[in-house]
């Protein structure tokens, strides 16, 4: 079972959308984000839902970290990620080209400021 450090957990969900995401374990929760991983037969899934900005891109990079110390070949969903800023398209796309992490689902808004920025996932 993965844990998280009491500094990146926040109890506070109010914001963040819930709608039908699967259950996961739980990497990062705050009133913008939650961070799940879902480990399965195949790569294990990790679920981005809400929203990435300068307040928790820090703490989106260390769930991936985490998550990968539990399967190398991790995807990342980011389908339901609403909001993504330049700090957060620039913590994904660094954490991606240094690992074999694949991110699906990758919402129009983040593919067009990494194009803007010239990075790739």
């Amino acid at each position: 079972m993965m844990t998280t450090d009491s500094d990146d957990v926040v109890h506070s969900r109010s914001e963040v959308p819930s709608g039908d995401v699967p259950a996961g374990e739980l990497l990062y929760v705050d009133q913008i984000l939650r961070v799940t991983c879902a480990m399965m037969a195949g790569p294990t899934v990790v679920r981005l839902v809400g929203e990435v900005d300068a307040t928790n891109s820090g703490a989106l990079r260390r769930a991936l970290t985490q998550a990968l110390r539990l399967d190398r070949h991790l995807v990342v969903d980011a389908g339901r990620v609403v909001f993504i800023d330049v700090s957060g398209v620039r913590e994904l796309a660094s954490f991606v080209q240094e690992t074999r992490v694949r991110v699906h689902n990758v919402p129009s808004q983040m593919r067009r400021l990494l194009h803007m920025l010239r990075l790739g996932l």
